[in-house]
């Protein structure tokens, strides 16, 4: 994943002044991601492992589909599961706690001259957001997620955004942002998984 990733940053950030720093920290964030995989992995796993097609009726008697969901806060990146029911989500699985917190680091903007700050900014958020996603649709892929029969997904608070994993789509672009039949178990979208590069270019999509 991380020379995947690298490279195609250093094709994006090709004619940026601020080129060899933003490569830096996005390695610096994928190392960081990467550290974690293993831990994240067994989380999402046992998440799925709870709330599948097969065990909703154990978890879940409303009316409403219940969407397997990793929950994060507006403007940060930590995520927590819960479960959604049409946009009014549970409370949060204290016993699987957080499936990975947010880095505490950026890329500082002050050494930069007022020409490049926003620059530097952009990327600080587009990064931060961008690799934490693919890291997870890779995970997702990893453990078969697909093979759960229900709709997996993110949500950011106080938003209807949303990151579908079962299409790997955002928001209204995904096959499954209304679904709503809790009798069907779900099939596997993509006949094959897709590459770090694939994943990349539907994830930056909502950006």
């Amino acid at each position: 994943m991380k020379k995947e990733l690298l490279k195609i940053f250093e094709i994006e950030l090709a004619d940026s002044q601020v080129k060899e720093d933003v490569l830096l920290f996005a390695e610096n964030l994928i190392d960081f991601y990467q550290d974690k995989r293993k831990e994240s992995s067994e989380k999402f796993k046992k998440t799925l492992e709870k709330y599948n097609f097969d065990t909703i009726s154990s978890f879940s008697e409303s009316s409403e589909y219940p969407y397997v969901t990793l929950f994060h806060g507006s403007g940060g990146l930590e995520f927590w599961v819960v479960i959604d029911y049409e946009g009014g989500v549970s409370g949060i699985d204290k016993e699987i706690g957080t499936i990975v917190e947010e880095p505490i680091f950026w890329l500082d903007d002050d050494k930069y001259p007022d020409n490049l700050k926003d620059e530097v900014m952009k990327w600080n958020w587009e990064l931060k957001e961008r690799i934490v996603f693919i890291w997870l649709s890779s995970i997702w892929q990893e453990i078969n997620g697909y093979d759960y029969g229900i709709v997996t997904k993110t949500l950011e608070n106080n938003s209807v955004r949303q990151f579908i994993f079962n299409d790997l789509a955002w928001d209204s672009s995904s096959e499954y942002t209304n679904y709503n039949n809790k009798n069907k178990r779900l099939e596997r979208h993509f006949d094959n998984d897709l590459s770090i590069a694939q994943i990349n270019e539907r994830v930056k999509k909502f950006n």
